[in-house]
């Protein structure tokens, strides 16, 4: 029986943005949806709040693959790239639906397309800037960028930097194993997001508006996307929603699988 494809209207993204601090009986219930191998990481952290944050994170992107594919949570199946990135496995790789998650502290950003290539990456902003990075893995331009601003403007500069190259790297799949001063992007403070060089053309690069103290980019291939930021209630709504109205037109016949 072939899988139903989840379409997004038209050609946006929808990024989910979600909270992991969660109250223990919700914490209980994420745990509960995970699988063995997910389940046997969280019992590896070392700390409460980190293994109660990635079951919070783990869960939340269950419950939504869910709502998408019309499955119950525990059900949905991951499979994954050489250097980890996951995906849907058969038979719902059929659907056409990608996914990219982010988190830093207690701010989760997950990330939904159909039919194209995302990578999402946040980071809470921290007052240090880490002078090794830059020197080591940051593009000339970048580094002169940074280096050129005040004390208080350079983290801003740094987070976004690392955040965009970061989301391009998972967006292509490739793991750290890619040379990050091999491509550039723009980095001063106000300037939009962008590729200055090193990246074929069909990359597309957008900050994300996230809480205070927080800062990321998503990126993805294909045409120019509308990237809508919801709540996690919202999400669950739109993309089960999605899912009704591809079912409908794949028993029309205007949908082929």
């Amino acid at each position: 029986m072939p899988t139903t494809a989840v379409k997004l209207k038209g050609d946006d993204i929808l990024v989910a943005v979600v909270r992991l601090d969660r109250p223990a009986d919700e914490v209980r219930r994420f745990a509960e949806m995970l699988s063995p191998d997910e389940q046997a990481r969280a019992a590896r952290f070392h700390f409460a709040r980190d293994r109660e944050h990635y079951i919070a994170g783990r869960g939340t992107l269950r419950m939504l693959l869910g709502a998408a594919l019309g499955l119950a949570p525990a059900s949905v199946a991951f499979s994954y790239g050489s250097a980890g990135k996951p995906s849907l496995a058969m038979p719902h790789a059929g659907t056409g639906l990608a996914f990219n998650v982010s988190h830093s502290a207690d701010l989760a950003v997950i990330a939904f397309a159909t039919n194209r290539s995302i990578g999402v990456d946040i980071e809470r902003v921290r007052p240090d800037v880490d002078e090794a990075c830059v020197a080591r893995l940051f593009a000339h331009d970048e580094r002169s960028t940074i280096a050129g601003l005040a004390d208080g403007r350079r983290q801003q500069a740094f987070f976004d930097c690392w955040t965009r190259k970061e989301a391009y790297v998972k967006a292509i799949g490739c793991g750290l194993s890619i040379e990050l001063d091999r491509f550039s992007v723009s980095c001063a403070p106000g300037e939009t997001a962008a590729f200055l060089r090193g990246v074929e053309p069909t990359w597309r690069i957008a900050a994300l508006d996230l809480a205070a103290g927080y800062v990321g980019a998503i990126v993805h291939d294909g045409p120019p996307a509308t990237i809508d930021g919801v709540t996690l209630d919202h999400a669950i709504t739109r993309l089960a929603d999605r899912r009704g109205a591809a079912a409908a037109l794949e028993r029309a016949g205007e949908v082929t699988c």
